[in-house]
């Protein structure tokens, strides 16, 4: 929940930080028709992802009808997307988890290739010498 600074006014709790962009505020819409009726009915009656300027913010409906906000000034520098502002490398731990990822992706690949591969070879006998 935000709180400014100079007036000691709070956001309504329903605004929660994205998890990975923490500039971006969302809700579902629901919510939002109980505290702010109108800006939900402007936002019902546009097209999902498309973006809808009010005050010192900006919103937008995704698909599944929740609301995402951010700050008008930062809107106009980085856009919804945060890869045109961050780095992409991201902290060690999220490195490792990338790797690991891909690790076992591979390994995954590998194994159905060689599922199958597997079944297309001709079944031998085995007969021990003696």
């Amino acid at each position: 929940m935000k709180e400014c600074p100079k007036c000691g006014e709070l956001d309504d709790p329903h605004w929660r930080p994205r998890i990975f962009d923490f500039e971006v505020d969302f809700c579902h819409l629901s919510d939002l028709e109980t505290f702010m009726p109108d800006l939900a009915a402007q936002l019902k009656e546009s097209k999902p992802k498309v973006t809808l300027e009010q005050g010192a913010y900006v919103y937008k409906r995704t698909g599944t009808n929740y609301i995402w906000r951010m700050w008008r000034p930062l809107f106009n520098v980085r856009g919804w997307a945060p890869k045109k502002y961050y780095d992409s490398a991201g902290s060690a731990r999220s490195a490792s988890h990338k790797s690991a990822f891909y690790s076992a992706r591979i390994k995954k690949i590998v194994r159905e290739k060689n599922h199958h591969a597997q079944s297309k070879l001709p079944i031998l006998a085995y007969k021990p010498e003696r």
